[in-house]
């Protein structure tokens, strides 16, 4: 044990409470003692003599105004202090870091995937994929953690970035775009992400031989369990990205891309579902899922299936991201299920 894991350890007995992890952090962290966090963690092994630690921790200290020094480890490590932040920076990998952080008791609050060096061929993991971010979700605060990032084959498109996502049990939230921030693709767009614990949950309605089920889980997790989908091609992505494994060959799945009331096109989330009906009834599907769509515009969508007399599809399964999605829907099955 050196003075780093001492060091750790002490802060954990002695009530810090927010903890920041910076994996492959670089030079330019001076903005990360301005979150709020009690400790900072720092690692970076692209300096693996003493010379080019040196050197790093020189260019290290002229981005933070105002550092005090406590220890200087030329082998592994630098402690110091920001204002009330303790600082450390290990010169080690950065699942050896992350490791180091959980023996020591800490949970983190805040992580930054930022200029990472995957890009650059200077790191041979990315931080932001989904093997090292599901380690670092596990040592999630219990009330939550904030996620940076400015690149992530998971929560970025071709086009944008995913509003919300569910990761396995963690729901992830954006709260912030900023923009003219150094980022590893050169200056560019950063996104903050709140991570929560993730709970599925189900609210059924049942019509004569058909059942409807909304439910609030990501349908990723649920695509191989369907006969045919309605998603965005974004979506249809990620099934492919996040389950390698999962053969879904036999998945007939529609692009969701008009799913969007509009008066001017008259086009309505009635129309929308009598469509994802009038589909899974001509493709004989059993069981269709689609994610949500209406934008909030659900009150016809029991009587619309109500209206709905052919023998396809048997179950109806939409799913959401936000937990706050079709409230007036679930009220309304609610009620009906109590009468």
């Amino acid at each position: 044990m050196d003075k780093a894991d001492t060091t750790l350890r002490e802060l954990a007995q002695t009530g810090a409470k927010r903890l920041l992890f910076y994996p492959s952090c670089g030079t330019d962290c001076g903005w990360v003692f301005s979150q709020g966090c009690d400790v900072v963690v720092c690692a970076d092994y692209a300096p693996r003599n003493l010379e080019a630690r040196r050197a790093f921790w020189r260019k290290f200290k002229q981005h933070i105004p105002g550092l005090v020094t406590l220890i200087s480890s030329p082998e592994s490590c630098r402690i110091f202090r920001v204002g009330h932040t303790i600082g450390i920076l290990l010169f080690r990998d950065n699942n050896e870091v992350r490791e180091r952080i959980r023996l020591s008791g800490h949970t983190i609050s805040y992580f930054v995937g930022i200029c990472d060096g995957c890009r650059e061929g200077g790191n041979y993991e990315c931080v932001n994929d989904k093997p090292f971010l599901d380690k670092v979700f596990a040592l999630m605060h219990p009330t939550g953690m904030t996620y940076v990032t400015d690149h992530s084959a998971c929560l970025f498109t071709r086009r944008t970035n995913f509003h919300s996502m569910i990761l396995n049990d963690k729901l992830l939230t954006r709260t912030s775009v900023a923009w003219g921030v150094p980022t590893s693709g050169g200056w560019g767009n950063t996104v903050a992400y709140r991570v929560q614990a993730h709970s599925p949950s189900v609210v059924h309605w049942r019509h004569e031989n058909r059942l409807l089920s909304l439910e609030h889980d990501s349908i990723v997790y649920h695509i191989h369990e369907l006969d045919g989908a309605f998603v965005s091609q974004d979506c249809r992505d990620l099934c492919r990205f996040l389950l390698p494994n999962v053969n879904i060959r036999h998945l007939e799945i529609v692009k969701q891309f008009f799913f969007r009331p509009s008066v001017h096109k008259e086009w309505s989330t009635t129309k929308s579902l009598q469509y994802l009906l009038q589909t899974s009834y001509s493709r004989q599907w059993k069981v269709v899922g689609t994610t949500v769509f209406g934008q909030g515009d659900h009150a016809n969508v029991m009587q619309t299936i109500r209206e709905w007399k052919e023998p396809f599809p048997h179950h109806i399964r939409i799913f959401h991201i936000d937990p706050h999605d079709m409230t007036l829907l679930k009220t309304q099955i609610r009620e009906t299920n109590t009468e």
